[in-house]
Order: structure tokens, then sequence, then C-alpha cells
């Protein structure tokens, strides 16, 4: 438009185009007012966004402390507080009977203190072939609180022997024992 083109604009038209003039400015207004609503709700999703993400990472979180915790519960259930040494040796000899197999001697020995727990060992003499003995140490290990710190097989009989025969095998355990505060 040209500054001496405006002296010539009739007020008379703009007069005429008023209903024109009131839509184009309703229009824009609702065009204003609904690109602040939609920056709004974009900013709404965004912060609900984050905040989804937070409570994600506080649920896995709580997820890893319940499984941490679960752990804890399962390790105290398997350690035994304040064991004594005969039920100790009434459980190894729960566990040879189970196998199948002849204790022949068993020597508890003075439990060892230690700050939150004691160690009792055990010397374990028994009779046995190889697969019964595997059977045994391997419910020994599982008990949770029973643990094999040595073992020796005396199998001399075998050289004089073609049948397979029993060997006398000494176990050294350890039996841990949680102390009670």
């Amino acid at each position: 438009m040209d500054l001496n083109n405006l002296s010539k604009f009739d007020l008379a038209q703009i007069a005429k185009n008023k209903n024109l003039l009131a839509n184009i400015g309703i229009v824009l207004l609702a065009l204003v007012i609904t690109r602040n609503i939609h920056v709004g709700q974009v900013q709404k999703i965004n912060s609900l966004k984050a905040q989804i993400a937070k409570e994600n990472e506080i649920t896995e979180f709580i997820d890893i402390l319940k499984a941490s915790e679960d752990k804890i519960e399962k390790l105290q259930k398997d350690f035994q507080i304040n064991l004594s040494s005969d039920k100790v040796i009434e459980k190894i000899s729960l566990l040879a009977k189970k196998n199948n197999m002849r204790i022949s001697s068993v020597d508890a020995q003075s439990a060892i203190d230690r700050k939150i727990f004691q160690l009792i060992p055990i010397k374990l003499r028994v009779d046995s072939d190889y697969h019964r003995l595997g059977h045994l140490i391997s419910d020994i290990e599982n008990t949770g609180f029973l643990k094999v710190k040595d073992l020796t097989i005396d199998n001399r009989q075998t050289y004089y022997s073609d049948l397979p025969t029993e060997s006398t095998v000494l176990l050294d355990l350890f039996a841990i024992s949680l102390k009670k505060k």
C-alpha cells in the first residue's frame, strides 16, 4: 500500500466489511487461543512423561529392594540361629540314613566364634561308594548351613579286589550358625 493512496482510503468500505473484519478477528483470536492451549497441553504432556519416567525409576528401585529382601529372607531361612553340635550331628545322621550310608565316627569340635556367626567343625567318617558319597555331599551342601571343607578317600581296598567296594571317606564339615542378637 502506498502512502499517497492512504488518503484515498475510504472508511465507508471498512464499514461495509465490518462483518468480515470481525470474522477475521474472531478467527485470529481462536487461532491464538488454540495455539496457547496446544502449547500448554504439550508442556503438560512433557511434564507427565517426566513424572512417569521418575515413577518408573522408583518402581524399578522398589523391585530391586524387594528382590534383595527376598534374598536376605532366603539366606536367613537357610542359616540356623544358635545351632548346637547335637542338632548338626542329628541332621548329618538323617542325611546319611537317607543315602543308605553307615557312619563310622562323628567328631564335633568346639565352635569357632565370629562376630555375628559361629562355625562348628565336624569330622565325619563314613563307608560309602562314590555314588552315595556324591548324593550325601549334594544333600549336605543343599542344607545351606552345612559346608564341606575337605574330603579324603581311602580306597586301598580297591587295589586288592576286582569288585567295586566301599571306601572309607573322611569329611571335614563346617556348620554355620548365626548368633542370636
